[in-house]
């Protein structure tokens, strides 16, 4: 395997052997190479990477280092033995982000160190991970979308314009001109909803989530409430001196947030850069690959296997290479025979509907 990529400066990535596109559901058991990571499964013989609770080595294998942060995800999913070896070497985590700082792209920001809202222990690398890269629903009208998010403050993921249009009719509320310098002591949590900031001079306007404005403005209404004896609150249900107690945290909670959404955006404009070079070098790749295998281009590249490859690797800032093509050119060259018969079939059925 090449040497870690931390802090290089070259506008084309240090290749990897292979990548596997994400996976819809979590395998259950190391035995199914073809659902782990390729980087793993391809370049290094399995048993030398499955962790062995008797070995005097504690150190990660190598290749594991050059693992980008959704490979490490889907490998920590793969089975609790490789989650538990993942968590005792935390630190991959952070080569993983370390690893995006090639070209345009600067490493990918570290996930900030916030509370779960459930009150389960705090948010891990790997939830980071996947909602990072393994998508989500979309804010607006639920499709499962592979998009980044619009907006990392709000947790606003959106599948296309016309949701991100109406996303900000329905999910965002807006509080203008409000005097920076003045603090709302009738409204204490203020501070706490998801939210994002435009100032102007020595005013500012608040972008809600209207989501998590409504939730935490009625929690503390019906705390309120029961402490003035006027309504009892529900089992489970946080009391005034309870959201009093934590606000501290909370409000240090959503100021870190704000900060690590800026860094997000900022490092986004970078990495879409870079995706966008990687992007062409991998389409000229895939191109002259076609020319050599005497295939069409378009035919190859709408393959299965060869479509998850190439947005995986575009994803990671990964360029393809001759090695990736030689594991994956007898499955590729499969693909494009069968849907060969397919497309001779319906053409078959076109002509005798026509006759």
């Amino acid at each position: 395997m090449p040497s870690a990529r931390s802090g290089s400066t070259t506008s084309v990535p240090t290749p990897k052997t292979c990548k596997s596109p994400a996976t819809s559901s979590s395998p259950s058991s190391l035995a199914s190479i073809g659902r782990l990571p390729l980087d793993v499964a391809l370049e290094v013989n399995l048993s030398t990477l499955v962790p062995d609770s008797t070995s005097t080595d504690p150190s990660p294998p190598q290749v594991l280092k050059q693992c980008s942060l959704f490979d490490l995800a889907q490998l920590s999913l793969s089975s609790p033995d490789w989650k538990t070896f993942i968590d005792k070497n935390a630190f991959l985590w952070a080569v993983a982000c370390q690893n995006f700082a090639v070209g345009s792209c600067a490493a990918l920001p570290r996930r900030p160190d916030i509370q779960c809202e459930d009150g389960a222990g705090k948010y891990s690398d790997l939830a980071y991970a996947l909602w990072m890269f393994g998508g989500g629903k979309c804010s607006s009208c639920g499709k499962f979308t592979k998009r980044h998010l619009v907006s990392y403050r709000l947790n606003w993921r959106s599948c296309s314009r016309d949701c991100t249009l109406a996303a900000k009719k329905k999910l965002l509320y807006w509080e203008k001109d409000i005097d920076a310098s003045q603090v709302d002591a009738s409204r204490p949590w203020a501070d706490v909803p998801a939210h994002t900031i435009i100032q102007h001079e020595n005013k500012s306007t608040r972008e809600y989530s209207l989501k998590s404005f409504v939730a935490v403005r009625d929690d503390w209404e019906r705390a309120s409430a029961a402490a003035w004896g006027m309504k009892p609150l529900a089992e489970g249900a946080k009391s005034l001196g309870q959201l009093r107690a934590e606000l501290s945290r909370r409000k240090s909670e959503s100021l870190n947030l704000l900060q690590h959404s800026d860094a997000m955006h900022s490092w986004l404009a970078g990495y879409h850069t870079q995706r966008g070079t990687v992007y062409h070098l991998n389409l000229d790749f895939i191109r002259k690959v076609s020319i050599s295998e005497k295939i069409r281009f378009k035919t190859m590249l709408r393959t299965p296997t060869l479509t998850a490859i190439f947005y995986a690797f575009n994803r990671d800032l990964e360029p393809l290479t001759d090695s990736v093509w030689k594991n994956i050119r007898k499955t590729i060259r499969s693909q494009v025979h069968a849907q060969a018969q397919i497309d001779k079939k319906a053409d078959a059925a076109a002509f005798m509907k026509l006759a």
